[in-house]
């Protein structure tokens, strides 16, 4: 590795332009910084300096005693939908049912009016603030600001944009939502897996999290994706207190299952926190193509997420938001959505209660239409025999953080009480064989 310069900038921009040509390949550790030093005649301070500016701008990972080390390169993502063209039985795509949410022209009788918005129309319609009131009064204080984003991971990108930097350390569920796992990454910020148990998040791993430098936080309350956990009222409490010591870290609270949740909201946002974020899309009601979150925050939050999204899209389309208003608000469709809660809970029990008839472990929950299976195994071979059998899985092992996660994860959104009961059996003939 020959890396040239006589002060920090030289050292800095020399790397950066090796790394950028190949010369210094993802994963490559730089030279000790008293190593690099030595051999360029420099004082120790003016390498670590450099080394410093090329983590601050996501070209390098500090990594304590193993040193300095090129970030690696971004693969292809996993990405939610897996499977859902396949011919296979699809539980693998973490998808709602398609029979289970409204259609683009129910939606669309929610737009009216004769003309479009224009440059300068308030970013968020009077209609659909008045519809966040209703959504948000209960669960966030009175001063309380609203806006509105293109989805959740569209809130969760800008907002971690507007207060943080390259390199800083981000706190997520392990395993965790695949989409908010690859937002961190392709951000250039640090992913740092916290530990999930059928209560949520753990307060030994948060804790640590936090202590060791965590300027953000990623939490789902319920309806977990993968796992399909929601927060204890006890979880909550020990979160909150946890949370209490740590008031300017960036909280996020993807509320994503409320229209659909049968479990209550357990708030972990302590009085008085600076920074933090209650997003609540209307994905999984009214389904992903839709676009659209509502998100409650203090109002710094709030002036930071409309700042970032002022120098791009500048507002989310008046249109979506009408036809966001129709649908939590039109009686038919309304109605249409707890229609959708029931099936989804009955289709939640009719699986677990299959899977215990096989004496299969699960994480037992409440909400979602995601229901995990750890594994003691490897995931492949039991992949493999549930494919040969005509079903589509997906592996935990894309949700891990810090390692692969060990487990199946099972989206029952389409499943039938006879399916249930067919999958279950060959899982567990599947699990059988492979012991």
């Amino acid at each position: 590795m020959n890396i040239q310069g006589t002060n920090a900038k030289e050292l800095f921009d020399d790397i950066r332009q090796q790394v950028a040509l190949g010369h210094i390949a993802p994963g490559q550790v730089l030279p000790p910084v008293r190593e690099l030093a030595q051999t360029l005649g420099l004082n120790r301070n003016t390498v670590a300096l450099a080394y410093k500016r090329l983590v601050s701008a996501g070209v390098a990972d500090a990594q304590g005693r193993r040193g300095t080390r090129i970030r690696e390169s971004i693969r292809q993502l996993a990405r939610e939908g897996h499977g859902a063209s396949s011919v296979l039985q699809d539980l693998a795509s973490g998808n709602p049912s398609p029979q289970h949410l409204p259609t683009p022209a129910q939606l669309v009788q929610g737009v009216r009016g004769g003309a479009q918005s224009l440059y300068g129309a308030d970013p968020l319609m009077p209609e659909l603030r008045a519809v966040c009131q209703q959504v948000f009064h209960k669960d966030t204080p009175l001063n309380t600001a609203y806006h509105v984003s293109y989805g959740a991971v569209d809130a969760i990108e800008r907002l971690l944009q507007a207060f943080l930097l390259a390199g800083d350390k981000v706190g997520i569920e392990d395993p965790g939502y695949l989409n908010s796992i690859n937002s961190v990454r392709t951000l250039g910020l640090q992913p740092v897996g916290v530990a999930v148990d059928p209560e949520g998040m753990a307060p030994q791993s948060l804790e640590q999290a936090l202590a060791d430098g965590a300027r953000a936080l990623i939490l789902t309350p319920r309806a977990h994706n993968p796992t399909g956990c929601s927060l204890s009222r006890g979880r909550a409490r020990q979160i909150e207190q946890i949370l209490a010591r740590y008031p300017d870290v960036l909280l996020m609270v993807d509320d994503h299952f409320w229209m659909l949740a049968n479990s209550p909201y357990r708030n972990v946002i302590p009085p008085g926190h600076l920074r933090w974020a209650l997003i609540r899309s209307v994905s999984k009601g009214l389904g992903p193509d839709l676009r659209v979150a509502l998100v409650a925050s203090d109002t710094q939050t709030a002036e930071r997420l409309s700042q970032r999204l002022a120098s791009g899209a500048q507002w989310v389309s008046h249109l979506l938001q009408q036809m966001v208003v129709h649908g939590l608000t039109d009686v038919g469709l309304t109605a249409q959505t707890r229609a959708a809660q029931v099936a989804y809970a009955q289709a939640r029990q009719q699986l677990m209660q299959a899977l215990k008839k096989h004496r299969i472990t699960f994480w037992d929950s409440d909400d979602g239409f995601n229901l995990w299976v750890p594994l003691d195994r490897e995931a492949e071979p039991v992949l493999a025999g549930l494919a040969a059998r005509g079903w589509l899985v997906r592996s935990g092992q894309v949700f891990g953080v810090d390692q692969p996660a060990q487990g199946l994860r099972l989206t029952f959104a389409s499943l039938g009480a006879e399916q249930a009961q067919r999958f279950a059996a060959d899982l567990a003939q599947v699990l059988g064989e492979a012991a």
